[in-house]
């Protein structure tokens, strides 16, 4: 496969946010909906260079991967659907922030250019199997993400966030570089390969590499120690953006270690899930009883997004355990399949939830103008009945309630890292199941406060006069909450429902 199919998908992004600044430099007053349309389209047709890019790898018997660019790139399935994920929640982010820009007088060009050069980089992350190509993936990706959060230069809150979000961003880089150095200096290589190579060897040197880069991961996916930025940045942050950055980020952060977590199963790096699953464990316990103390809707799903993040650390700790020596091979490899099919499921279904929740608060807060405390949402199903309706279905869904798509993504990749348990029989993977249901059971807790306030408190006096919701976000609000729960119905139609997705999703591993 030519190296311009395998580039593809990042020419276009890259292509798309140029068109976007030449055509449309200069704000307008009023709607501007030329912009957000041209993202979308550019996610849209990146996503199509995908499939296609899919079709002729699979068209190859017994091809499961390609590489390109020198190794820069390797294009297989687990990559190509770890970068549908983002760019459909670039698309969606895109539609999303359409009817914000205009409502919060950051009207501004450079929004979706910013977006999809962030988009750009996550693609980066998901499909190289290159280190130096992954640190640049992660660093195109932030410093995107750095601007957007920001973006509101005249609200404070919004200058904060960006501030922090960069400063921790720029720690974890710095973590995450000093790990590919030492790695290069024991392996003297930066694919994958070098990796497994340098972890062989059992140094001191290489151990100290795969914990810098285990903390580097480990700020960007907010796990815990690591996470005490998260709540400041995502409340900070605008509202569209703190959509994307708890999807988006969270698959092309979870696709990249899971990567580096392949190369090292079965090469003697093992040692280092004892530190994944503490990471696991605390990351869990943390994020769900620091949601049950916030009264703002934005930091509370922060702190959730960072309970999420633990429950999704188990699949790299199943991968980590393969024993190639062991002599059922066919055990071995089946837990890897399972551990990574449910992880990109998972990601898959929160990506949808996050953004069909975040989507509606976005709307809320530009129709009313308030803050997004417990007291902004209460009475909302008289006021807003359709984003209302999106927000229970987010709730639902983030608590793994059937029959939803998070329900459903739970049982996976639970029953994923159950499966393994029962073949090793090792503590830590029954003390991972077991504090990932209590937590689950606690997160009742705080997304059926949400629900409460906003469908069983009246409105205090004269509901106000507002405009009403544009068609087009109705028709997302309505696709996001049909795709949760065809998701978790698993019915036998739209190619197979679940299975019929699944059958894409598989890494063939």
């Amino acid at each position: 496969m030519s190296d311009l199919s395998l580039a593809m998908p990042v020419i276009l992004l890259t292509t798309g946010a140029i068109a976007v600044l030449l055509l449309f430099s200069k704000k307008r007053e009023g709607a501007n909906p030329y912009p957000p349309a041209v993202g979308a389209a550019t996610a849209a047709a990146a996503l199509v260079s995908l499939q296609i890019t899919l079709g002729k790898l699979t068209s190859v018997a017994g091809a499961g991967s390609s590489t390109g660019l020198g190794g820069f790139m390797t294009v297989d399935r687990f990559g190509v659907a770890a970068a549908t994920i983002c760019l459909v929640a670039t698309l969606l982010t895109a539609l999303l922030a359409t009817d914000w820009l205009k409502k919060a007088d950051a009207n501004n060009p450079e929004f979706i250019p910013v977006l999809l050069i962030a988009a750009a980089g996550m693609v980066v992350m998901t499909t190289t199997g290159n280190l130096v190509g992954m640190f640049l993936g992660i660093e195109i990706m932030s410093v995107s993400l750095y601007i957007l959060s920001a973006f509101r230069r005249g609200n404070l809150r919004s200058i904060e966030s960006g501030l922090k979000y960069f400063l921790a961003g720029a720690f974890a880089s710095g973590l995450f570089l000093m790990g590919i150095a030492l790695n290069y200096g024991v392996s003297g290589g930066f694919d994958m390969a070098s990796l497994a190579t340098a972890s062989a060897s059992g140094t001191m040197v290489s151990k100290v590499a795969l914990i810098l880069l285990l903390c580097g991961f480990a700020f960007k996916l907010s796990l815990a120690p690591f996470h005490q930025w998260a709540a400041d940045v995502y409340e900070g942050a605008p509202t569209p953006v703190t959509g994307f950055m708890s999807t988006a980020v969270k698959v092309a952060g979870f696709t990249a270690f899971t990567r580096i977590v392949l190369a090292l199963s079965g090469t003697g790096g093992s040692w280092l899930s004892g530190a994944m699953v503490w990471l696991a464990l605390l990351t869990m316990i943390v994020g769900n009883l620091g949601a049950l103390a916030q009264t703002s809707v934005k930091r509370m799903l922060a702190y959730s997004s960072i309970g999420h993040a633990g429950y999704l650390m188990m699949a790299p700790i199943v991968v980590l355990s393969y024993n190639a020596a062991s002599p059922n091979l066919g055990v071995e490899s089946r837990a890897i399949f399972l551990s990574t099919d449910a992880m990109i499921f998972y990601l898959a279904a929160y990506a949808l939830t996050n953004l069909l929740a975040f989507g509606s608060l976005a709307f809320i807060e530009t129709r009313e103008g308030k803050g997004l405390d417990m007291d902004a949402i209460g009475g909302l199903r008289w006021r807003h009945p359709v984003a209302a309706v999106g927000l229970l279905i987010a709730m639902l869904s983030l608590a793994g309630v059937p029959p939803t798509a998070g329900f459903l993504g739970k049982f996976r990749l639970f029953g994923a890292v159950l499966d393994r348990a029962s073949v090793t029989g090792e503590t830590a993977f029954y003390a991972l199941i077991a504090v990932a249901v209590l937590t689950s059971l606690v997160s009742l807790g705080y997304y059926l406060r949400v629900i409460m306030r906003m469908t069983m408190h009246e409105p205090e006096g004269e509901a106000p006069v507002l405009p009403p919701f544009s068609p087009a976000w109705r028709v997302l609000i309505a696709v996001l909450v049909v795709a949760i729960i065809v998701l978790g119905f698993a019915p036998s139609f739209l190619g197979g429902g679940v299975e019929g997705v699944m059958s894409f999703l598989r890494t063939g591993i």
